[in-house]
């Protein structure tokens, strides 16, 4: 969310609005990917094809989605492995 409003007021200038591309999105981008349907797939697909701009939002979405998935593995010691993971990823 950060991020999102971060971005938007950089390339708007102003908070997001109801037709802004980042303020329509913002329910998909704090969806699980196990979650999200196709029709919102689609959209966040065309949402990092449309600017460049956007690539840092995307990149901390795949962070946020590695992120959950590993907090949310059924398997405690396997979500530990993959949250160290992400974690050390974040350092480099």
């Amino acid at each position: 969310t950060g991020c999102r409003q971060r971005l938007q007021r950089e390339t708007t200038g102003r908070r997001g609005r109801k037709d802004d591309p980042l303020y329509k999105h913002r329910r998909a981008l704090l969806t699980r990917t196990d979650f999200l349907t196709g029709r919102q797939r689609q959209r966040l697909d065309l949402l990092w094809g449309t600017d460049d701009d956007y690539v840092a939002l995307q990149v901390t979405w795949e962070f946020y989605q590695d992120l959950i998935g590993a907090y949310g593995h059924p398997d405690r010691s396997r979500g530990k492995k993959l949250m160290t993971r992400v974690i050390h990823t974040l350092h480099k």
